[in-house]
């Protein structure tokens, strides 16, 4: 089976846009000789660049097929966003790379699915930094908007879940255990840092990159996320993983994504 990008979330989200998040903007002053051979000009003649996040994931109104070719459908339903729109592989025209492409028709996606889609989008774009996005976290190119659809456009992951190798037996060593396990905490690490809370970490958002053994695990599924900004009190995520604090309606912080990996560590040494 063919994992793309994301997935169902148990909550409904505040509202959000396909604009890119809040975040102060550098400016950087480059001399418009600078990628030639003549003399230099004055600080005076230099060109001001404006430079967000905005800049590394694409946003755009162009039609798909300019840049994507549509190779086949891989995945549809409530797996794929609560059964609203399709997951296809497609092969970039110009760099030759496979791609998942979601596409969810905009009339169809009732307004709190639409919501759910746009604000896990910008949860994906908070990730990105520039030529510094984490190895362990699904990755998104662009968004494409026209008439009709959405265009979601992330990496392509093939290996499936890791729910689905703990349910078939595989056992696996305390190495192998800890070379995953690193990886998960790794990339919910990187997600504190950028002040993100994900809420929703369970086996099943935990996607190989491939079929081999020692593919890199991928963490998907940011629709339950929050920012450590919110007042976070609301009960969201998956029974069994979600932390105690959760269930008690306390407020609660980073930590309960902690408890969420203890959870799935006890699995992966128990095999339940």
């Amino acid at each position: 089976m063919v994992y793309a990008i994301m997935g169902c979330s148990p909550c409904h989200h505040p509202s959000s846009s396909l604009q890119s998040a809040k975040s102060p903007r550098q400016n950087l002053s480059i001399p418009l000789d600078h990628y030639s051979d003549g003399p230099r000009k004055s600080v005076s003649q230099t060109k001001e660049i404006k430079v967000s996040r905005s800049n590394y994931v694409l946003m755009s109104s162009a039609r798909l097929s300019d840049t994507y070719q549509i190779d086949e459908k891989i995945g549809e339903g409530s797996t794929y966003l609560g059964g609203f729109g399709n997951v296809y592989r497609a092969t970039h025209k110009h760099l030759g790379v496979q791609r998942a492409i979601k596409s969810l028709t905009r009339g169809a996606v009732p307004k709190a699915q639409r919501k759910q889609l746009l604000y896990e989008v910008d949860m994906l774009k908070e990730m990105v930094r520039p030529r510094q996005d984490h190895p362990n976290i699904l990755k998104i190119y662009e968004v494409i908007k026209d008439k009709e659809y959405y265009h979601v456009v992330t990496e392509l992951l093939t290996g499936g879940e890791l729910f689905d190798r703990i349910s078939d037996g595989i056992r696996y060593s305390e190495e192998k255990i800890a070379y995953y396990m690193q990886q998960i905490l790794s990339a919910v690490h990187y997600c504190h840092e950028k002040r993100i809370i994900h809420r929703d970490l369970k086996p099943e958002n935990l996607i190989f990159e491939n079929d081999s053994e020692n593919s890199l695990l991928k963490v998907i599924d940011f629709g339950a996320s929050c920012t450590y900004d919110e007042n976070s009190t609301e009960v969201v995520g998956t029974a069994y993983y979600i932390a105690p604090e959760i269930l008690k309606s306390r407020h609660y912080d980073e930590k309960c994504d902690v408890w969420s990996c203890g959870v799935i560590l006890y699995m992966l040494l128990c095999r339940r």
